[in-house]
């Protein structure tokens, strides 16, 4: 697999919550497991397990079809699933602008943002 990495738009906890506060259309990707996602999440996000990822699974989710103005942002526990996820998604030009929370779900829990739970 060709690394992406230059080309990965890395995000903060901070400017996520920033873009979720100002009502921004966004999408948000969780690719943990069933089993962590059941115990807390991002509030809007839907769960694609890193191990079962496919465009055709992403795209019956999200309408990423021509639409390089929406954001499909992926998170992970740490940020290093995540950024698989991205690297995977390049490779099958999904057409959504693809960014990463770069330090995953602890940074958001460690800022004492909100969790949902269903």
């Amino acid at each position: 697999m060709k690394s992406n990495i230059s080309k990965i738009k890395n995000l903060s906890a901070q400017e996520l919550k920033t873009l979720i506060d100002s009502k921004q259309k966004i999408y948000l990707l969780d690719v943990r497991e069933k089993d962590e996602f059941s115990q807390g999440f991002i509030k809007g996000a839907i769960n694609i397990p890193l191990s079962i990822l496919s465009k055709e699974i992403l795209l019956s989710k999200f309408d990423c079809s021509n639409n390089l103005n929406k954001e499909l942002i992926i998170y992970c526990r740490s940020g290093k699933r995540s950024l698989q996820a991205v690297n995977i998604l390049e490779e099958q030009e999904i057409n959504c602008t693809l960014k990463n929370l770069s330090l995953g779900i602890m940074e958001w829990i460690m800022l004492g943002y909100p969790l949902s739970n269903n």
